[in-house]
Parts: C-alpha cells; structure tokens; sequence
C-alpha cells in the first residue's frame, strides 16, 4: 500500500494534521497524490518541507521530494513542480 506523507526536513516529523507534526508514521496524515500534498504545502506556506511517498512493500525504497522553499514562503507555484507533481500522480494513486 502506497502511504504519501509530508514531511518536516529538519527533524524529520510527520505533518498530522490541525494538530501539527508527529514523529509516528501511522498517524500522520495520508494524501491521496503526490500533486496534493504539493498543492497543500504552498496552499499553506508549511517551510523545509519534502513529500514522502513510502512503498510498504519489503525491498522497495522511500522516495522523498524536496520541495523548494518557493513553494513554502507565499510566492507562486513554479508551473515545473506542478508538471513534477502531474507526472508522478499516475505512479502514487493506488
């Protein structure tokens, strides 16, 4: 089962929800695509962020995309981490 996370690059916390960041992956907060945790960490300005999409099968490795600080500080979305983040949506929608 594909799991997709965003995840705080500094100390490598879990974004829950209104709650704010947890260390524990089980209960972090699940996007259904890499497109919207994208969209929903410029939407709300989260900084030293990555998306994490995590495989769950044994042998298979984490992908984590480090999103630039743009994406996080109010500026517009760079059209290339949205074309990023379309590309990858066939791969991490189950």
């Amino acid at each position: 089962m594909i799991r997709i996370f965003v995840r705080n690059r500094r100390d490598r916390s879990r974004f829950i929800g209104r709650r704010g960041w947890i260390v524990s992956r089980r209960r972090a907060r699940n996007f259904p695509s890499t497109h919207a945790a994208i969209v929903f960490c410029h939407e709300h300005e989260i900084a030293d962020a990555e998306v994490l999409v995590r495989f769950g099968e044994p042998g298979t490795a984490d992908v984590a995309i480090n999103l630039p600080t743009e994406l996080s500080t109010g500026c517009a979305v760079g059209e290339e981490w949205l074309e990023l983040a379309d590309q990858l949506a066939p791969m991490t929608n189950s």
